[in-house]
């Protein structure tokens, strides 16, 4: 699954993080400490929403956690068991992404540049996909990207001016 890869993508960029697995789950350390895992369908042990790959678990400061789950509800939720300790659910959207659903991105720092730029998730660094064969297979993901980036609306523009 491409959003669980990004997700280890990024856990891994991070310095001395290392993987291995926690009630057969994957797990990404730092010094022994756990500060995410992937959902694994069907393994619903400490965290009952894990049991699905649809699901990761990440550990934030707890008025992070409580900030992000007020502004993103569709996406992020304390854990029932230990979300007062920070642990927090990122949920996949339909498309399959782990979704913060804001905009501008919420990795935008004021100045306009992407915090997290050098380890950003695959998504992000082929956005606005006008160079691959997104822009015809996935024409929903297309036409909501117009809603809210000029690039591809004006793509999109020149390439309809030119079908005749």
């Amino acid at each position: 699954m491409a959003s669980a890869e990004n997700l280890r993508r990024l856990a891994l960029a991070l310095p001395e993080t290392y993987e291995d697995l926690h009630r057969r789950r994957p797990a990404f350390r730092v010094d022994k400490r756990i500060f995410a895992m992937l959902g694994v369908t069907g393994n619903e042990s400490l965290f009952t929403s894990l049991g699905w790959d649809t699901v990761a678990v990440v550990k934030l400061h707890r008025e992070d956690q409580l900030n992000l789950a007020a502004g993103f509800p569709d996406a992020i939720q304390p854990t029932e068991t230990y979300g007062h300790h920070g642990w927090t659910y990122l949920r996949l959207d339909e498309d399959g992404d782990y979704v913060v659903r804001s905009t501008p991105c919420p990795f935008l720092g004021q100045d306009n540049y992407c915090s997290i730029y050098e380890v950003r998730p695959s998504d992000c660094e082929r956005f606005p996909y006008t160079d691959e064969d997104v822009l015809i297979k996935r024409p929903a993901i297309t036409q909501k990207n117009t809603t809210f980036c000029p690039i591809v609306y004006f793509v999109l523009e020149k390439l309809m001016a030119a079908i005749p």
